[in-house]
């Protein structure tokens, strides 16, 4: 079964690609625009779980990281994957970017969106006019995506 489903999404890749999430059984699918798929199992208490999510959750932003600074050209000094509760992610005065590995879990725009806002605080560090429309020179409908992550708690809904 596992082989047909690996066939199927890389096949499909360019249709399918993001995170998909059975909750019944807590496998976790996860294509990438590399054709990289992972099939994890995710329970909320294992850490060894934690560990595989940390992981796919590092791939992932590290891809779309280097996708989406084709439209910026910053440089960062480091890039962290941390088990927060209250912030997707960050960005410090060092330049460092930090993101939480529940990203992963999250649909491939919104996930995107917390990625780019991080990123353009190395040109910007601040939400100002000018920050946003760095946001929206790779996001244009940063708005929307913004509003649907203001909505969902992570702490509530992947904890």
């Amino acid at each position: 079964m596992k082989r047909q489903t690996e066939r199927f999404f890389c096949t499909y890749a360019s249709v399918y690609q993001k995170t998909v999430v059975c909750q019944k059984t807590g496998i976790i699918i996860c294509v990438t625009q590399s054709l990289f798929i992972r099939l994890l199992k995710f329970r909320r208490k294992s850490p060894k779980d934690y560990l595989r999510c940390k992981e796919a959750a590092r791939d992932l932003v590290l891809t779309r990281l280097n996708y989406f600074n084709s439209f910026y050209s910053f440089t960062w000094n480091r890039i962290a994957i941390k088990n927060t509760t209250r912030r997707w992610g960050s960005c410090s005065k060092k330049r460092n970017l930090n993101f939480c590995y529940k990203v992963v879990l999250l649909d491939p725009g919104l996930a995107d969106y917390i990625i780019v806002h991080e990123l353009c605080h190395l040109g910007q560090f601040n939400h100002s006019a000018k920050y946003w429309e760095l946001v929206a020179r790779a996001i244009p409908d940063y708005k929307k995506q913004r509003l649907q992550l203001k909505a969902m708690s992570i702490s509530r809904r992947y904890s």
